[in-house]
């Protein structure tokens, strides 16, 4: 029985390999059936998939990218008799064309995993906007009610902004990031200084407008990317960079620097986070990112190219302090300068600003 069996499959080997032209035709039409029925059975079906899905999908994709040279890429489903001599037709094939098109495939693979990673990148930033637009999410707050209960009325942060205007006297063009209800823009307005604002949120925007300022619902970074450099006058930007990202505030500042005129001033307003008080106020805004220390900020406007960066300390608390001793005693002393220090840590100036000269 095993003889008959191996006469028959060595006479089958013997038909096939006399016709070429039959087994190619074979292998064509293998093919054909193959892609014809892959094509049915995936459809032109929307894609659809949640978030382990698509990241699984990605791994698949970027594991599935390999070399098309390998052993199981030769493997066929073809019946017996073909199965053998269509491997070899295919290495012989393969070891031919090799050295013509292995520089394309490589071009292709890296081009693929590129591919995958930008779509990867895509869906994780698509997925980060979901997260910062969930009904509920700090982005849908009206931030307007909100900043006139958690920083004060526009008469209470106009009166602190006061002390900056004299940064952009004589100036034009200077821009005011995250303008808010438009209280710096009134006073650079009241000293005729020509200025306007940006701000993402439509209410702001909305109540700067009402009150004859001119002000655009912009992105900060797009807005500055999108200006010509040296065009601004100036910059000033109060309660904003605590809201963004490391990367970002440094995005920030490097564009502020290009965007800005020779000789113009830039100033950046932030919650001190070297005071305890001032970072309990902090985490009340539920849009904030992380609190930017002062060295830190300096240290960001000087590599950018800012000159004569100094920090500017504001808006002390008006609350309980701890009373020094009155007392000659010089033992008391002593203790009356441990409180001062304690006063400092635990009751510091609310926010604090860098200032730098372009």
């Amino acid at each position: 029985m095993d003889r008959v069996r191996v006469e028959s499959m060595t006479q089958d080997d013997r038909s096939v390999n006399t016709d070429p032209a039959l087994i190619m035709d074979q292998i064509r039409r293998r093919v054909l059936e193959i892609a014809n029925r892959r094509k049915i059975e995936d459809g032109p079906e929307p894609f659809q998939a949640g978030n382990a899905e698509v990241s699984s999908l990605l791994q698949s994709m970027s594991e599935g990218i390999g070399n098309p040279w390998r052993e199981e890429a030769l493997s066929t489903s073809y019946p017996f008799p073909l199965r053998s001599l269509a491997l070899k037709i295919r290495r012989i094939i393969q070891a031919e064309i090799r050295w013509a098109i292995e520089p394309f495939i490589q071009q292709q693979t890296r081009f693929n995993l590129s591919s995958i990673a930008a779509v990867r990148s895509a869906w994780e930033s698509s997925n980060r906007e979901t997260e910062q637009i969930r009904p509920g999410s700090p982005q849908l707050l009206r931030y307007a009610a909100f900043e006139e209960s958690a920083r004060g009325s526009s008469a209470l942060v106009k009166s602190r902004q006061t002390a900056y205007v004299d940064n952009f006297r004589g100036r034009a063009n200077v821009l005011d990031v995250g303008c808010g209800r438009g209280e710096f823009l009134e006073l650079l307005k009241e000293q005729g200084v020509q200025a306007y604002g940006i701000d993402n949120n439509s209410e702001m925007v909305k109540i700067a407008t009402s009150r004859g300022l001119r002000v655009l619902k912009a992105d900060a970074l797009k807005h500055l990317w999108d200006l010509e450099d040296g065009i601004l006058g100036g910059l000033f930007c109060a309660q904003v960079i605590e809201h963004m990202t490391a990367a970002e505030a440094l995005e920030f500042v490097q564009l502020a620097f290009r965007k800005m005129m020779h000789g113009s001033r830039i100033v950046i307003e932030t919650v001190n986070p070297t005071s305890v008080f001032a970072l309990t106020e902090f985490f009340r805004d539920p849009t904030h990112a992380k609190p930017v220390h002062p060295d830190t900020l300096r240290f960001m406007l000087e590599s950018a190219g800012f000159v004569s960066v100094r920090i500017q300390y504001c808006n002390e608390p008006t609350g309980e302090k701890l009373e020094e001793i009155k007392s000659d005693d010089v033992s008391v002393a002593g203790i009356n300068r441990s409180f001062q220090k304690l006063n400092r840590l635990l009751w510091g100036p609310m926010d604090y600003a860098a200032i730098g000269i372009r």
